[in-house]
């Protein structure tokens, strides 16, 4: 369906984004040359783990490279683990969290404790800790009926969590199976096999989405989550094949 934008008093009429059956087809070509690597289940991660997927939706804003060090990093689970941030004080436990995004180069995190980024690790600690844990916490969005309502309720609840870092979440810790989680790179390989794709990703995200999952995930046998980290997990390659063929 097209969609509406209000500009003023006036309701402007977009155009829907629609992928071409050509165009469809051809990715569907790439795709069917990978299997998608899938992360283990929220009921199978340790409250650490739960924790630091919940953090790394706010490192990864602006640039992603630091979350592979706050995921791999023996000393950041030491310094932010669940239990020790809990054990200290507000004051102490800005200290910690703002020390480790700053070391790994979260980006937007200067010398001051005081900034966006630490503000809304601390309102997502908080969060998480109202609800019992990253257990209870997951084990209630998990009971939710459906994944509109448990990217509503992400969205609701944690700073940070938009669109795409809401269903990234629910994809990674399988939430969530008919959903993607759409960004630059993605666009940029629709625009490589000749799709038109709106300026406004934010404006045509549930179209698109929906045009991918029906259009090339479930001819090719996949879920909508399974095609997203198809497409993440191969993005070099897959625009290897795109731009030099």
């Amino acid at each position: 369906m097209p969609s509406n934008v209000t500009i003023g008093t006036f309701r402007i009429r977009m155009p829907a984004f629609c992928l071409p059956s050509r165009q469809a087809k051809r990715l569907r070509y790439l795709v069917r040359r990978y299997k998608p690597q899938m992360t283990s289940s929220w009921k199978k991660r340790t409250e650490d783990e739960l924790w630091l997927r919940v953090l790394s939706q706010v490192v990864v804003a602006g640039n992603a490279a630091p979350e592979y060090t706050l995921r791999t990093s023996t000393a950041v689970k030491e310094k932010l683990g669940f239990r020790r941030l809990k054990r200290l004080s507000a004051q102490r436990r800005r200290k910690a969290i703002h020390g480790v995004l700053r070391a790994i180069g979260t980006r937007y995190v200067g010398k001051s404790t005081k900034n966006a980024k630490v503000d809304a690790a601390l309102h997502n600690f908080e969060t998480i800790c109202e609800a019992g844990g990253p257990r209870q916490f997951f084990r209630r969005i998990a009971s939710l009926p459906s994944i509109e309502k448990r990217i509503e309720c992400l969205s609701r609840t944690l700073a940070f969590y938009k669109k795409k870092g809401c269903r990234d979440a629910l994809i990674d810790l399988r939430l969530a199976s008919d959903c993607m989680a759409l960004d630059r790179r993605l666009i940029r390989i629709l625009t490589c096999v000749g799709a038109k794709v709106p300026r406004s990703l934010d404006n045509h995200y549930e179209e698109i989405e929906r045009e991918l999952i029906e259009k090339v995930a479930r001819p090719c046998g996949l879920s909508g989550g399974q095609l997203d980290r198809i497409l993440f997990q191969n993005y070099g390659d897959i625009l290897i094949r795109l731009l030099c063929s």
